[in-house]
């Protein structure tokens, strides 16, 4: 399986991480539910001593189409995620969760290029909003927007794009547009 090639817009603190990818090409979109385990972040947004736990989930679709003369995979994925976070104090006591962060993002490789090496190359382009909201279900900060950025994927010497691993980070090649409000500005001096 290889990682999705999506992070959340927002550049969240806790980020889902969703492994997808099956084996049928040009089938119709998958559909995809992930569950994260709990986490616990201390010095959570760099404050010392703020301990937070952190829940995400995702679902959504993805797809994997076949494209040019060579025939080289394009990943697509359209996924709506939540992640809540509950303050922890001092005794390990988790409490109420103060806010949830909404995400939906669509995903798509834009290029991909052969490296010859049986790696490819992927600009991949992410577009979508992240809405914090507190326990009330009032926003808090939105970072909508979309950037654009380069991974190298190991194909693991098959054309099976389901045993793809993405094995670097190359950067991003177009920052973040839109409002970028900051999630820890708003995050931190919630009541606990």
């Amino acid at each position: 399986m290889r990682l999705a090639r999506a992070t959340t817009v927002g550049g969240l603190a806790a980020g889902i991480s969703v492994l997808t990818l099956g084996t049928a090409v040009a089938a119709p979109p998958e559909p995809i539910v992930i569950e994260e385990p709990v986490q616990i972040e201390e010095d959570f947004c760099g404050v010392a001593g703020l301990t937070v736990q952190t829940t995400a989930t995702a679902e959504g679709r993805f797809r994997v189409v076949q494209r040019g003369p060579d025939r080289l995979s394009y990943y697509m994925e359209n996924v709506r995620g939540t992640v809540s976070f509950a303050r922890v104090d001092e005794s390990g006591e988790v409490g109420p969760v103060v806010a949830t962060v909404v995400d939906r993002v669509l995903s798509k490789d834009l290029r991909v290029t052969d490296n010859g090496d049986g790696t490819l190359t992927a600009q991949v382009l992410a577009t979508g909003n992240s809405v914090l909201y507190d326990a009330a279900g009032r926003v808090l900060a939105r970072d909508p927007g979309q950037v654009r950025f380069s991974v190298v994927i190991d194909t693991g010497g098959t054309a099976d794009p389901g045993d793809d691993e993405v094995v670097e980070f190359l950067g991003i090649d177009k920052e973040s547009t839109g409002r970028s409000d900051s999630f820890c500005d708003e995050l931190v001096p919630l009541p606990t």
